[in-house]
């Protein structure tokens, strides 16, 4: 899967957190970033400059999780882990 057609989203809902780990584990240190200003609430590519890889890995998988799942408690339907 190219970047251009990642979206975390979509690993999310197909496979939960573990998918999407793996999946981004894959990426390179620029591409991680570039997921990371892209898909999530932090907006600066600078400050994942002082990040190791794996946990800008962790802030994205915690960051889509957490938007995935908004408002699941109150549906009737459970998303994966």
């Amino acid at each position: 899967m190219t970047l251009s057609k990642f979206d975390p989203y979509q690993v999310f809902y197909a496979g939960g957190s573990v998918a999407l780990k793996t999946e981004l584990t894959k990426l390179s240190f620029e591409e991680l970033k570039t997921v990371l200003v892209k898909y999530t609430s932090i907006r600066s590519r600078k400050s994942a400059d002082k990040c190791a890889h794996s946990e800008i890995v962790d802030v994205i998988v915690r960051d889509v999780k957490t938007r995935a799942t908004r408002g699941q408690e109150f549906g009737d339907y459970k998303l994966p882990d």
